[in-house]
C-alpha cells in the first residue's frame, strides 16, 4: 500500500491551476498528472480486498469504466485527468 505521505505529495504537487481572464472570470486548466506504478498497484490491491468488478469500481470512482480499465491495464507511469487522479488518490486514502 501507498505511504500516506507520497499520496499526499502527489496530490500536493499536481495542484490544479487557474488564469485569469481579461473578463475577471476564472478558467480552469486542464490539469493532468501521473499515475505511479505504486498507485496503479496500490488501486489494483484495493479492488482485489474488497472484491470489486470493474464496473463496481467505476461506479465507487465516478468514473467511466473504460477510464478505470486504462488506470488499471495500461503500464505506469502514465497521464490522467485531473479528476481522474483526484478519484484514485481520494479512494486510496480512504483507509489511511
Amino acid at each position: 500500500m501507498l505511504n500516506k505521505k507520497v499520496l499526499l505529495y502527489l496530490f500536493v504537487s499536481n495542484k490544479i491551476e487557474f488564469v485569469q481572464t481579461e473578463q475577471r472570470k476564472v478558467d480552469l486548466k486542464i490539469m493532468q498528472a501521473i499515475i505511479t506504478e505504486q498507485q496503479q498497484t496500490a488501486l489494483i490491491k484495493k479492488q482485489a480486498i474488497n472484491r470489486l468488478t470493474r464496473t463496481q469500481l467505476a461506479n465507487k470512482l465516478n468514473l467511466a469504466r473504460t477510464t478505470v480499465k486504462d488506470v488499471l491495464d495500461k503500464q505506469a507511469p502514465f497521464v490522467v485527468s485531473g479528476k481522474t487522479f483526484t478519484a484514485v488518490n481520494n479512494y486510496l486514502l480512504e483507509d489511511l
